[in-house]
């Protein structure tokens, strides 16, 4: 994938360091930059639609157009320019739309992270953006969640069991979670869906 490369321009060393590789991420530590002192890879010889068609993109059968520089482990792609890492959707879609309105996501209809297709994004509030994921059936809940440490009869017992009594401490021992997990169990603000 993408995001094992380094993040620095023309450096194809895996990327071992937190989007560097160990000789960039040393330089970044040492003198503030991952280039050599005085020097940025020509970054502040170009300008940021420069930059962005340097590394281009690739256009999928879906339409997307697949970022092919760097991305972060969750799939986005990213640019190192003047100093800063910067998310290739939203630069995309400023450059097509204007500034992003502060607070606001550059959210993908397509779901797919590397895409920069400005007919594929739109500005959204964090709970647009959660609507989204949960119109489109992202959010995993329950036992669909794989960091779930609990079945469905797990909370169904947890929650008969402090109903005739049971302490937190005792149900978190007994179902190896913690005693806050255990509360938003019984408080139903975990696992709503479960009766």
């Amino acid at each position: 994938m993408a995001y094992l490369t380094c993040s620095v321009d023309g450096c194809v060393k895996p990327n071992n360091r937190k989007f560097y590789c160990s000789m960039h991420w040393a330089r970044n530590k040492k003198h503030g930059t991952p280039g050599a002192p005085g020097m940025m890879h020509n970054a502040a010889d170009s300008t940021l639609p420069e930059r962005l068609a340097k590394f281009g993109w690739t256009v999928t059968a879906s339409g997307c157009w697949e970022w092919n520089g760097s991305c972060y482990q969750s799939g986005y792609g990213h640019l190192y320019f003047q100093g800063r890492d910067l998310y290739a959707h939203r630069l995309s879609f400023e450059l097509h739309n204007g500034p992003i309105p502060k607070g606001m996501f550059i959210c993908h209809t397509c779901d797919n992270p590397p895409c920069m297709n400005p007919a594929h994004l739109f500005a959204g509030t964090p709970a647009d953006n959660s609507a989204d994921m949960r119109n489109k059936g992202r959010n995993r809940r329950g036992v669909a969640n794989r960091q779930a440490k609990l079945s469905e009869d797990d909370v169904r017992e947890i929650r008969r069991l402090a109903k005739a009594g049971e302490s937190r401490l005792l149900l978190s021992e007994r179902f190896g979670v913690t005693q806050s997990g255990i509360y938003g169990v019984v408080m139903r603000i975990n696992w709503k869906h479960i009766e």
